[in-house]
């Protein structure tokens, strides 16, 4: 009979104790400051982001890429992108690039105190996240980005440029020349909005 009230003052004696300690009363939240007029204008939205939003939905794309010597191949794939809270273009590619699942993903939104758009693309054909950064012209209905990559030959530094050409509202081109100015195009993605 001893055997079982010795557990039984135990549990006893720890019910006990943990209801004499007593938790700490919660803090009541903190209010936030009130934004300051710089502060608002950063986190509005504004034509920028009405443009990439333009870019959302499901897009049927074919890819040429440019060889060294003049040949070219082509890959066809799909872009899926949505905005996320108003602000960025999350965008999220497949295709089935040089006999081999290829998948992409980037997010690309626009920086009110450089005044300039920027994104961060990663994928399954680079161990890198390329960061790149640009403006619009609205004459042209071309976004023209910059970044910097690897040349996949050669694993040294290179300058790239990255053109999205709005042909209509259903139909972009995308166009990437590495090298800096005046070097070829080495990849094209042609975008058709599905309907």
């Amino acid at each position: 009979m001893r055997i079982h009230v010795v557990p039984m003052i135990l549990v006893s004696g720890t019910a006990f104790l943990a209801a004499a300690v007593q938790a700490p009363e919660p803090k009541a939240p903190r209010e936030a400051a009130p934004r300051t007029e710089p502060e608002m204008a950063i986190v509005q939205t504004g034509p920028e982001h009405t443009r990439l939003a333009k870019r959302v939905g499901t897009w049927d794309v074919t890819l040429t890429t440019a060889e060294d010597g003049g040949s070219e191949s082509t890959f066809k794939g799909v872009d899926r992108s949505r905005m996320l809270g108003g602000r960025w273009l999350i965008s999220d590619f497949e295709a089935d690039f040089m006999g081999s699942p290829f998948q992409g993903h980037g997010v690309m939104g626009y920086d009110p105190l450089e005044k300039k758009y920027v994104q961060t693309w990663v994928d399954t054909g680079s161990e890198r996240a390329v960061h790149s950064q640009g403006s619009y012209d609205e004459s042209g209905r071309t976004l023209t980005m910059k970044t910097e990559s690897r040349d996949p030959s050669t694993r040294k530094s290179v300058e790239e440029k990255h053109v999205s050409r709005w042909i209509d509202d259903d139909t972009m081109v995308f166009e990437m020349y590495r090298g800096g100015e005046g070097h070829p195009m080495v990849l094209k993605v042609e975008y058709k909005r599905r309907k």
